[in-house]
């Protein structure tokens, strides 16, 4: 494994989990969704934690979900090395829980794969009661289109952060409100 540390949190990172691949452009990421975290808060495709971790402290309680169990067990690891208390991690297909916990939480912080939300995961999200969405997408197209399909939303803030330069890649991080 490698470690990372952003802003005093350790991360293990082992060799078939996810991390972002430009620390410094992920901190500045991570200091803004920091900055619009609140309440219960439920961190979708959460990886090895990293968000979660990081964003911990602006909630009152924060759960992440993944579905591959070798970056859920790094997350619960990192979650325990740096004495974080209120952050729990799942294993499970991300559409399944928030079907069954839809009513549990106030903030959603997503990053989906490139592909962008399957249109049952959108249907369920539709179907929660959230007052903020934090929507982190390396991929603007899928963003967009999950974004307009998440109509009872309005966007609230959108920004771009050259998470790959040189490249015409673009990372994107919307904040939604509840209309």
């Amino acid at each position: 494994f490698i470690t990372e540390s952003f802003d005093g949190i350790e991360y293990m990172i082992t060799p078939n989990t996810f991390f972002q691949s430009n620390s410094e452009v992920a901190l500045q990421m991570y200091r803004r969704i920091l900055s619009e975290t609140g309440g219960k808060t439920l961190d979708l495709y959460c990886g090895v934690g990293s968000i979660s971790l990081f964003a911990a402290s602006a909630a009152e309680k924060i759960t992440g979900v993944e579905m591959v169990q070798e970056s859920v067990n790094a997350a619960v690891e990192n979650r325990d090395n740096n004495a974080i208390e209120n952050a729990e991690f799942v294993c499970a297909d991300a559409a399944a829980y928030v079907k069954e916990n839809r009513d549990s939480f106030d903030t959603l912080i997503l990053d989906p794969p490139r592909s962008g939300m399957h249109p049952d995961m959108i249907q369920h999200i539709k179907k929660m009661k959230l007052d903020k969405i934090i929507y982190m997408s390396c991929n603007p197209a899928t963003c967009r289109d999950d974004i307009k399909a998440l109509e009872d939303y309005k966007v609230e803030s959108f920004e771009a952060y050259d998470m790959f330069p040189q490249t015409p890649h673009v990372e994107t991080l919307a904040v939604l409100r509840k209309k």
